[in-house]
């Protein structure tokens, strides 16, 4: 519905088409307040993540959001000032209640500005799902991105792990066998002196 703002003019009493919003605290669309989200990888396992959409910084997951709800009404009001622009495709009307622009939202009646407070209302609404929609697309996204990455890297620290227990298992060996190379050369060492002096050692 759209305004004939043509028929108003300086101190008319108009209608105003009103819709505003308000903040309410709702339940995480995306964990429903468990915290937590599991997210089911293509060979079939499983895993447990916690909750980005509601997550709060460095407090973590809070199982709620904040969102705006919106409102509709319609008020009286006073056309204080009228502004005409003129160019090649006509004239052009802005209407002004105090310093608010009405242009569009000004109706001789009461129900014609409720019908059309009532479509801002359906509009807003619409653009705010059609957002909500995109970021849990965004989450979802960056839970998968999450959880390979964090796959990855536990497989890389298993892979590296594994190499160093390889590696100190060979220094282990080596010192071992530098031990008992040490102690066979004590051991000859010790019978030479004993052959030298006739089997005795002072």
């Amino acid at each position: 519905m759209s305004s004939d703002n043509a028929q108003f003019g300086l101190g008319d009493t108009v209608w105003i088409a009103e819709c505003g919003n308000q903040q309410v605290e709702k339940v995480c669309p995306v964990c429903f307040g468990t915290l937590r989200v599991t997210l089911r990888l293509g060979n079939g396992d499983e895993l447990e993540l916690p909750c980005d959409y509601c997550g709060m910084g460095y407090d973590g997951p809070q199982g709620h959001v904040l969102e705006y709800e919106w409102t509709e009404g319609a008020r009286q009001a006073t056309i204080t000032r009228v502004r005409e622009n003129h160019d090649t495709r006509g004239i052009e009307r802005e209407l002004y209640a105090s310093s608010w622009e009405v242009t569009d939202r000004a109706f001789a009646t009461e129900k014609e500005a409720l019908a059309k407070s009532a479509e801002l209302k359906a509009q807003n609404e619409e653009r705010q799902r059609t957002c909500a929609e995109h970021i849990k697309k965004s989450v979802n996204k960056s839970f998968s991105w999450n959880a390979g990455y964090h796959i990855r890297e536990a497989k890389r620290c298993r892979r590296e792990a594994a190499q160093h227990d390889e590696r100190a298992k060979l220094c282990k060996a080596r010192a071992k066998a530098k031990g008992d190379a040490d102690g066979s050369t004590s051991e000859r060492q010790e019978g030479a002196e004993r052959e030298g002096t006739g089997g005795r050692l002072d």
